[in-house]
């Protein structure tokens, strides 16, 4: 009964911080509620279709630990949507069938569309995804630079076509962590941080010509310097 009772508690936490916790706080939280075998959660969507809302649902999943061992070893076997609920959006959500891949235990994550609460933004949810895909991509060994720009590129054409306010305070973060990066890099050489900056460099060299020109009028002498030549390399 004691145990029953503390699995309850954490299941009940773990659903009030689908409406007022962060992602890393969901993650955390998840991990206490043992033997679940389907998860909900809701995510606020911006417009539709959603490059952003892609990146974010696979980051979402595959942070998630197996409820049964609790490693995160999760996997996708199946993808597949969920009725609509009203008509803004063709489809409700997604629904991932998951494996532990450490233990075998199946797990369905459903992933719910809802419009937005007025204090959520989708610059708020690219931090989340960039960040989390910088990090990921620049621990490798070899990082795949071909998928971070590729990936970014697409979420990047999203905000151009439907939010263009932010993607200049988007832009201005990345040029923002590049600078960091060069200061962080001349003082103490490291593989990640050395990653990080080839990964930035390389996906401001493919932005198109307006966005890498704002980067460059933003730039100080020595990063324009440096990206311009990058761009020409490219």
């Amino acid at each position: 009964m004691g145990a029953r009772c503390r699995k309850l508690t954490a299941a009940k936490r773990f659903f009030t911080a689908l409406r007022t916790q962060s992602i890393k706080t969901l993650y955390a939280m998840f991990s206490d509620v043992e033997g679940a075998k389907t998860i909900t959660i809701s995510t606020p969507v911006y417009w539709f279709p959603s490059s952003l809302l892609v990146a974010k649902e696979q980051l979402i999943v595959s942070s998630l630990k197996c409820p049964q061992c609790g490693s995160q070893a999760l996997e996708i076997v199946t993808q597949s949507v969920l009725p609509p609920k009203t008509s803004k959006y063709p489809i409700g959500g997604d629904q991932f069938i998951c494996k532990c891949n450490n233990c075998g235990y199946q797990l369905t994550v459903n992933i719910v569309f809802r419009e937005p609460e007025p204090t959520e933004s989708a610059l708020s949810d690219f931090d989340f995804v960039y960040d989390s895909l910088l990090n990921a991509y620049s621990s490798s060994m070899i990082p795949n630079y071909f998928n971070f720009i590729t990936t970014l590129s697409v979420i990047l054409q999203d905000f151009r076509n439907n939010d263009p306010e932010d993607l200049y305070k988007i832009l201005d973060k990345i040029l923002n962590d590049l600078s960091l990066l060069l200061a962080s890099l001349e003082a103490k050489s490291d593989q990640v941080t050395s990653n990080k900056l080839k990964l930035l460099s390389l996906l401001i060299s493919e932005l198109p010509e307006d966005d890498f020109k704002y980067i460059i009028n933003r730039s100080s002498g020595k990063i324009r310097h440096f990206l311009q030549l990058l761009r020409v390399r490219a």
